[in-house]
């Protein structure tokens, strides 16, 4: 067997194993931050009985002793996300109608949890996270795939934000370390059994040969 076909053969090995894989939220710093920004939301709007203008008067709320920033400092919500005022409505197939108070300014992806044929992470498709008031009235977060979230702004006539040029969050950097780690011992394992078949190979010829 040739080099290219046991690394075509793994590779379809890895896809039949994560095929009938689900996959679920992100569970990340970044999850944790959204978290506590929409909290502050939600304080927020229990005083002033409306949502901020910009990420300073939601501060400003709280004593303005600390920025947004320092509140999330992994996710820089004053540089990564954008603040929307007046609320944006938008309907969500899933949760019916979101007030969105906030979204990721650029597409991102996440590590995320495979549960079935395959336990384990991978990294996702491109998405972003939303803080939003849901029909329970709470400010919370929640992560969407892109094509979920062209197609709400598309249907609320709204442009998405102009994006940032920050770089990837520090634990997606690590995790795609990881993976090329694991890509390559995948082609070492590879370049071994083709070196063992070829050694194989010669060993049969010459015992033909005796």
């Amino acid at each position: 067997m040739s080099l290219p076909r046991i690394l075509t053969a793994l590779a379809l090995l890895l896809f039949a194993a994560c095929s009938g894989s689900r996959e679920l939220p992100p569970d990340t710093p970044e999850t944790d931050a959204m978290e506590l920004v929409a909290s502050a939301f939600t304080r927020f709007e229990g005083s002033e009985q409306r949502t901020p203008r910009d990420w300073q008067e939601l501060m400003a709320a709280h004593g303005g002793s600390f920025s947004v920033d320092q509140l999330a400092p992994q996710s820089l919500p004053s540089v990564r996300y954008e603040l929307i005022f007046p609320p944006l409505e938008v309907a969500e197939p899933t949760r019916g109608k979101l007030l969105v108070v906030a979204v990721t300014r650029k597409p991102m992806r996440e590590p995320v949890r495979l549960l079935g044929a395959r336990a384990g992470t991978k990294i996702s498709d491109p998405g972003r996270y939303m803080i939003f008031r849901g029909p329970d009235g709470k400010f919370t977060s929640g992560w969407f795939l892109e094509p979920d979230i062209q197609a709400m702004w598309s249907a609320a006539g709204r442009a998405l934000p102009v994006p940032d040029h920050e770089p990837e969050r520090p634990w997606l950097r690590e995790r795609r370390k990881a993976d090329l780690g694991l890509l390559a011992y995948f082609a070492a394992v590879a370049a071994g059994l083709w070196l063992i078949l070829r050694w194989s190979r010669r060993l049969r010829k010459r015992m033909s040969e005796v």
